[in-house]
């Protein structure tokens, strides 16, 4: 019995981590939320009862057979100005009084989630009714329910000027409000063109922390405003960087007329986060930093609102080599490769290579590793046909997290077969892994579900067994 609780919890677990946003709209309010429906060939002849169309829950559905009815019956008589329908196909919407007369009808044409207020309120309904009205086929019906105050409110407007700031390892995310809405989304890509995943949902404020990214990695976020009704469309898109941690994170940086002329000492530069800034003058224009040793440089973070002039020099204060930022209208942080590495430096310094106008620095960091790629592009042409007796899949996320399973070639192929048929546009959203010798603890069988659109990329490295 413990075997198969555990079995349960697990698998409840992975459902919600891969399929986060089942629930995309609440049907809350409604006079038919969790009532007991009636369902048959014909109408008030009853085969059986389900509550699967009223329970707020679009995961949740029942078929409904060539023909058939679901209905209710009220107590008292209601009045019902309007609707929402999940179905994936048309269906007949009746209204009865209470000598089971027809009062109104609508026919319900769409195939998705649909709200509806009605062309005039129907008074005296005692009894609701819907019809799959195709004599030939069957039907699905996820979600009804009804309303008797028109509370269906129109789309919300979507949020407006999101803004995003880096901190370490985390983003914040603020906006302004979207006009209607209940709730709002905020979703996230690597790709400045999308898709977007959805990280959060349901966040009633108007900020919100992102806290699942990764150092070295730029994002592109956007929020949608959600009420009863649906979802609004995007807010506008906005860039950050999620800076590495330098060789200056948390250093204190020098601030001056020159190298050497300290006024003051400046951590704003080195913390890792957008919010925070210091100035650089006309005339104390230049910011720097000792090393205790020489190091190598190799990549730069930065985030700045004009042009900066970066310098490095050896431990005699001899100039080795000069890199000049160009600021471009919108830029946020920057992680930039060097040509080449810079060897020997003692020192770094930025400079405001304005003499007339200040400028502001928000964050400021060297590397000596080479800058990572933030968006790596899964290969589009992986190699069909694996060769070896056994091969080690490794999927890297979208969110950065990377998963290695020991497979053999044939099961391989069935996940190559699988992501090419999902690429065309064809086969199921995910994809089953039995984890097989990695299966630790008490369970007869262990499975990973893989979400195609969360597969950034993958890598399959072959080996045959030794004899």
């Amino acid at each position: 019995m413990k075997k198969l609780f555990s079995l349960a919890v697990i698998f409840s677990f992975l459902f919600m981590l891969l399929y986060p946003n089942a629930n995309a709209f609440a049907y809350t309010g409604g006079l038919l939320q969790g009532k007991v429906f009636n369902w048959g060939n014909e109408y008030l002849k009853v085969e059986g009862t389900s509550e699967k169309w009223t329970d707020d829950n679009e995961t949740t559905s029942l078929p409904l057979s060539a023909s058939y009815v679901g209905w209710y019956s009220f107590q008292d008589t209601v009045t019902i100005d309007s609707l929402k329908i999940k179905s994936n196909a048309p269906l007949l919407v009746t209204f009865y009084n209470e000598s089971n007369q027809i009062i109104d009808t609508y026919n319900h044409n769409h195939s998705n989630v649909n709200t509806i207020n009605l062309p005039a309120p129907v008074a005296n309904v005692h009894t609701v009714a819907f019809q799959n009205p195709n004599t030939q086929a069957g039907m699905t019906v996820y979600e009804f329910d009804v309303f008797d105050n028109k509370v269906v409110p129109k789309i919300p407007s979507a949020p407006s000027d999101l803004i995003t700031l880096a901190k370490p390892s985390s983003v914040d995310l603020s906006w302004k409000t979207g006009v209607g809405a209940s709730t709002y989304t905020v979703k996230r890509s690597t790709n400045p063109n999308g898709p977007f995943e959805t990280i959060k949902n349901g966040i009633t404020t108007l900020n919100y922390t992102d806290d699942s990214v990764s150092n070295g990695t730029e994002y592109f976020y956007v929020v949608t405003s959600v009420n009863v009704t649906g979802e609004s469309s995007n807010s506008n898109n906005e860039k950050v960087l999620v800076y590495y941690e330098g060789l200056l994170r948390g250093k204190l940086m020098h601030f001056g007329k020159s190298i050497g002329h300290t006024i003051s000492d400046i951590d704003k530069w080195t913390d890792g986060k957008d919010a925070t800034s210091a100035p650089l003058g006309p005339n104390e224009r230049v910011g720097w930093y000792e090393f205790q040793n020489e190091i190598s440089i190799k990549s730069l973070e930065l985030k700045t609102n004009a042009n900066l002039d970066i310098k490095f020099y050896d431990a005699s204060k001899n100039l080795i080599t000069t890199y000049n930022y160009t600021f471009k209208s919108g830029d946020k942080g920057q992680l930039i490769s060097l040509a080449t590495p810079v060897n020997n430096v003692k020192t770094v310094s930025f400079e405001n290579p304005y003499e007339n106008i200040g400028i502001t620095v928000y964050e400021f960091d060297v590397l000596d590793g080479s800058a990572q790629e933030p968006n790596p592009k899964p290969d589009p042409n992986p190699d069909p046909q694996p060769k070896g007796e056994r091969a080690i899949l490794t999927i890297t996320t979208i969110t950065g997290l990377e998963k290695e399973y020991d497979l053999s070639i044939s099961e391989v192929q069935a996940f190559l077969s699988w992501y090419d048929a999902k690429e065309n546009g064809t086969g199921p959203a995910n994809f089953g892994i039995d984890k097989q010798t990695n299966n630790k603890g008490p369970f007869s069988k262990r499975v990973d579900y893989v979400i195609f659109k969360n597969i950034l990329s993958f890598e399959v490295d072959e080996y045959t067994l030794s004899k």
